[in-house]
């Protein structure tokens, strides 16, 4: 795989990554209003996947400093909080959108 293919399979991953903390607004409402799985289940489980797959991520894009990985845990700890404070639906879905567009940004997606 040449390095501009490697860059190029890596913004897509990050895209994805943002996509799947976006969808977790879905999950999280649904455990909320008691219509889905629990917090837990629907959300804390699936950012340990996320952040498996978001450390992955950052082994295949070794042209990230040390401030851009912290960046990206730092946001989805962000996501983790507001989901483990059982934060009101509006502010973890501006939680997750915010986190999203980081490691968009970040992967360069």
């Amino acid at each position: 795989m040449t390095p501009s293919e490697r860059a190029s399979e890596v913004r897509t991953e990050g895209d994805t990554l943002g996509t799947r903390l976006e969808a977790l607004t879905i999950e999280y409402e649904q455990a909320v209003g008691g219509t889905g799985d629990t917090i837990q289940g629907g959300v804390l489980d699936a950012l340990d996947i996320f952040d498996s797959d978001l450390d992955q991520s950052i082994d295949e894009a070794p042209w990230l400093g040390q401030t851009q990985i912290d960046t990206l845990h730092h946001a989805s700890v962000d996501v983790r909080e507001a989901a483990e404070d059982e934060v009101p639906t509006n502010d973890f879905s501006s939680i997750a959108n915010s986190s999203a567009t980081i490691v968009r940004s970040t992967f360069g997606a």
